[in-house]
């Protein structure tokens, strides 16, 4: 079993939590907005998302993910569909 270590960057971010016993997944939680070339603090959240623009939203958080395993983000399915919500990668 792979040990995944992490650290907050944020000393008031979340961890990740599994929402139930049978998720396959972690929530992780925003944190902050950061700018997108430099990736410095640009302002708290919450922040108002002007359709057709995008912000860089931080979690707070750092992972070690050992090889070969892989980390993904992915929007909730329920507020991804409501609020067309998309992730870039």
């Amino acid at each position: 079993m792979a040990v995944i270590q992490i650290q907050k960057v944020g000393e008031d971010a979340f961890e990740p939590v599994r929402a139930s016993d049978g998720a396959i997944g972690y929530d992780v939680y925003a944190y902050q907005v950061l700018h997108k070339q430099t990736k410095d603090f640009l302002q708290d959240l919450p922040v108002e998302i002007l359709p057709g623009k995008a912000v860089l939203i931080g979690i707070g958080i750092r992972f070690a993910i050992p090889f070969p395993w892989q980390c993904e983000v992915r929007p909730r399915s329920g507020l991804a569909t409501k609020s067309d919500i998309e992730l870039g990668n």
